[in-house]
């Protein structure tokens, strides 16, 4: 049945939110792979506007009065904020309005995510069905970019994770998308995972295969019944695709894959995490509670630069240690398992894929999983705040599709 996403003020508000979100993705990632140094000035004001729209569509999007929580919720969700609060003003207060860690994709403004916990799940939901399949659609042939240029690192990273976050929610909640939605969301995680397997990011390729995963076990297990012998052929649809896949690696693995299959044993990241440790264990305090948001280490000669202090470490859980110590560390990993446990029993696909996705996000901290000012951050903090719902863990899939959409009025009958 053809239905429309249901609208109020909220969901408008949030849209901007998510319009921000695009603008500033579009516009930080394609100028590092492009190279538009020439109209530099224009992309440093269009980053800057989509700040200002995420910023401020979500202060005005806060109503923690219509928020439905159980104690553990509540305790979890005031800890977390009352610590970034702690983390933003406990070292040099003064330097928290420099600019530049603003439009920083890893910088300041990442931390406000965490407000979406204050935010009514039924509009975020809606924002994301609205607007986020239309950027992970924008993003398929971006994706194709560092084909074309060379992109570092950081780019490569940043503009993939968002793309493949909102394909990876849209294949993992099929119930509520029209299959139209559902092959665009599989061509986005193949594309995304081909492109981050020729440039050898490692990280992607793990995350966009797990959202495929997760995918086909909630559309064959847990989606639309369907009968035994389509479940058995598209499991071997998989298999036999794998397998394939698989071969063609090996086979070039000379060729046109021969960057990952370089990378496939390397550690690049010893000597960063060694100076992280030594220079950390220097003021054990700061181990505990951290450096605050603008928190830097010693690390010298990393990729053959120059620099000798740097702000970001490339593992999710040593970056939290870095900003808010082992008690920020202690405090997200016990929220998102909280949100787990708390949906674990629940039947209706929207949580089960919040649990799916908030995971991989566990998982994903190891190799990098940074939270940045992105798509994925807003969708990992959406599902952990959808978890903590008992309302919404409690409803069925036919009363969440009953929040989300209304059905198309039906045209009357030509005479």
């Amino acid at each position: 049945m053809d239905r429309l996403i249901r609208r109020d003020k909220l969901t408008d508000r949030l849209c901007l939110l998510w319009a921000g979100l695009g603008l500033y993705a579009l516009t930080y990632a394609q100028v590092d792979i492009v190279k538009f140094s020439a109209i530099g000035a224009v992309t440093d004001r269009l980053v800057t506007i989509g700040l200002v729209l995420i910023v401020f569509s979500l202060f005005t999007s806060l109503h923690p009065s219509q928020i439905q929580r159980t104690r553990t919720g509540w305790i979890l969700t005031g800890l977390l904020l009352a610590w970034h609060l702690f983390m933003t003003f406990s070292h040099d207060p003064g330097d928290v309005l420099g600019l530049p860690n603003y439009s920083d994709p890893y910088g300041y403004t990442v931390y406000l995510f965490p407000l979406l916990l204050l935010i009514p799940i039924a509009p975020l939901v809606r924002s994301y069905l609205l607007m986020g399949r239309w950027l992970m659609l924008i993003g398929i042939p971006l994706m194709l970019m560092p084909l074309l240029y060379y992109a570092s690192f950081s780019a490569i990273q940043f503009c993939f994770e968002g793309y493949l976050a909102c394909a990876g929610l849209i294949l993992m909640t099929s119930r509520y998308h029209t299959k139209g939605w559902l092959w665009a969301a599989a061509l986005s995680l193949f594309v995304g995972f081909i492109v981050a397997t020729i440039t050898a990011r490692r990280g992607l390729m793990m995350t966009s295969m797990l959202y495929m995963l997760g995918g086909a076990y909630m559309i064959i297990f847990r989606g639309k019944r369907l009968k035994r012998s389509t479940q058995m052929l598209l499991i071997a649809t998989g298999i036999s695709l794998a397998l394939l896949a698989a071969g063609i690696f090996m086979l070039g693995s000379n060729g046109i894959f021969s960057k990952i299959a370089g990378r496939a044993g390397d550690n690049t990241r010893d000597y960063v995490f060694l100076f992280f440790f030594f220079d950390m264990l220097q003021t054990p305090l700061d181990m505990i509670l951290g450096r605050g948001i603008r928190g830097v280490y010693e690390c010298q000669g990393v990729d053959g630069g120059y620099e000798t202090t740097r702000s970001a470490v490339e593992n999710g859980i040593l970056q939290m240690m870095l900003k808010g110590g082992i008690v920020y560390v202690i405090l997200i990993l016990t929220t998102l398992c909280t949100a787990i446990r708390q949906a674990w029993r629940s039947t209706n696909q929207l949580c089960r894929a919040s649990i799916l996705i908030i995971s991989i996000q566990l998982f994903d901290m190891l190799p990098f999983g940074l939270h940045a000012v992105g798509a994925k951050t807003f969708i990992i903090w959406m599902c952990v705040s959808i978890c903590l719902s008992p309302v919404i863990c409690s409803k069925s899939d036919e009363e969440i599709q009953e929040m989300l959409s209304e059905k198309l009025p039906k045209l009357p009958a030509y005479k």
